[in-house]
């Protein structure tokens, strides 16, 4: 694959991984309303979601120096894609 092919391919999975992080996040203020939560809530649900990156980058983010850059990517993509389905 050409430096060109292996930029485009990794800068759409970027792309692909931020959109499906950042897209609920308009559609939480609409639940809220739905289910009648608070604006605390909705704070601790984004404070969640942050701890869990945060704790998923101390326990998992050494794993690519261990098994290899391009196998992490793939199954943290392909995970992602079967997670968001």
């Amino acid at each position: 694959m050409s430096h060109g092919a292996g930029f485009r391919l990794i800068a759409f999975a970027c792309m692909i991984a931020l959109a499906f992080t950042a897209v609920p996040a308009p559609l939480w203020p609409i639940c809220q309303k739905r289910d009648g939560s608070s604006t605390f809530m909705i704070t601790v649900v984004f404070a969640a979601c942050a701890v869990g990156v945060i704790i998923g980058l101390f326990l998992v983010g050494h794993m690519s120096d261990r098994r290899g850059r391009r196998r992490v990517l793939m199954t943290g993509v392909l995970t992602e894609a079967g997670v968001s389905s």
